[in-house]
Formats: C-alpha cells, structure tokens, sequence
C-alpha cells in the first residue's frame, strides 16, 4: 500500500532486493566553477507470499542528476559576486498497477489488476531548475539575493494515475509544475 493505511491483516514474510551501479563525476569548487553529476542504473525487486518477483514501486531503474555552478566577482565600493546554478533531474517514471478500464468503468470505480503489481511504468520525471544568486559582504555578514525558477521548462510529471467514474477515463496526477523562487539569505 502507498499514499493510504493498511485496512487489512498484512505480514512480514516477503523479500526483497535491491542491486544496481552508481557512477559519480565531481568537480570541486576552483576557479568559482563547480560541476556535479550522478548516474545510477538499478532494479528493486520484492517477493510476497505468493512466490512472484515484482516491481517496487521505486523501481524507476535509472536516476540522473547533474548539478552546475558558476561565480564571477564583481568589483565595486563592497566585494560581491553573481552566481548562476543549474540543476537537471531525471528519473524513470514511477511503478503503477495497471487499471482494468472495462471493470472500472461497469463497477464506477477504481479496479486495479492485482495479478500484474508495479507492472506499469509512468513517464520518466524530467526537471530543470535554474537560479542566479546577487552575493555582496558588508562588514559582518553576508546579503545574497535569490531569483530562480523549478521546473523551468514547466513540465508535467506524472506521480500516480486514477480511475474518473465521471469521464470513464484514466486520469493522472502531477507533480508541480513551475516555480518561481525568489529570496533574500543573510549569513552572519
């Protein structure tokens, strides 16, 4: 069960296994340049009582993230900076049981095919986050102004799926599309 509480007896008698690889590139912070990204390839596998290996529901089998940075100093009365900060995000898209329409439909209800869990796969999540940062030092502390967007190609990532019984359709729900980030940090 996900998203909701267990309403039956359930036990701990399944297994489960997880096993993949992870590649790394780093490149620390030099010459006001930093660049980060990671790739992992995996399976997550579980075995309930009835002897069948399955899906997690977190088997997305791939996850990429790459994250970039750059600073140039600026030269004026105060010492400041400008920054900008990107970040991609991919994932496979997440695990879902299979509808059964033509049962939904004549119940008017959600009927799920039980014998195919974590069958299905979504979309793969895809995301793009943005920011450029205003950094200037005063005598104490630090001011940095903060203008930046999540998602910033306003994606629609798929989350989970459901049954309408008013459009007899299967409908999907949405991960937040974009976001507009604006702040001010102070650092003493």
């Amino acid at each position: 069960m996900d998203d909701d509480y267990a309403i039956e007896k359930l036990n701990n008698r399944g297994n489960g296994k997880n096993y993949g690889m992870e590649i790394t590139l780093e490149r620390f912070w030099n010459d006001q340049f930093y660049f980060l990204t990671t790739l992992s390839l995996f399976q997550s596998k579980y075995l309930p009582s009835d002897g069948v290996w399955r899906n997690t529901r977190f088997n997305t089998n791939s996850s990429f993230t790459l994250a970039t940075g750059k600073e140039w100093s600026l030269h004026g009365k105060r010492s400041s900076s400008i920054a900008t900060d990107l970040k991609v995000l991919y994932s496979g898209g997440p695990r879902v049981t299979p509808i059964d329409l033509p049962k939904s439909i004549a119940q008017k209800k959600q009927v799920v095919d039980n014998n195919r869990i974590y069958e299905d796969q979504l979309a793969a999540f895809f995301r793009v986050d943005f920011q450029i940062e205003w950094k200037t030092q005063y005598q104490k502390r630090t001011g940095t102004v903060i203008l930046g967007v999540q998602n910033l190609f306003n994606r629609k990532n798929p989350i989970s799926q459901s049954f309408d019984a008013a459009t007899n359709q299967i409908k999907y729900n949405y991960l937040l599309g974009l976001i507009p980030v604006l702040g001010y940090k102070v650092d003493l």
